[in-house]
């Protein structure tokens, strides 16, 4: 199971990832949400294991533009 604590401590987490975790925005066709796609590129194991459980979140309520990148991204 994932520690959220862990992730939501940890000063190298995006702030923009932590906020979309606590569901203070949509993901959506905007930078923060792709800010989030990006950072599955961090050389950082450790901090991936948490934007790939963002990204999984996402995939069920993409729509448009979005389902696009998604689809680009998980590949």
């Amino acid at each position: 199971p994932l520690d959220a604590k862990f992730y939501l401590d940890n000063r190298q987490v995006l702030n923009t990832a932590k906020d979309f975790y606590n569901d203070k925005f949509k993901a959506g066709d905007n930078r923060r949400t792709f800010s989030i796609l990006d950072s599955l590129k961090t050389k950082d194991d450790l901090t991936r294991l948490f934007y790939i459980f963002l990204v999984s979140k996402m995939l069920d309520k993409a729509d448009g533009a979005l389902s696009e990148e998604l689809g680009i991204v998980c590949k």
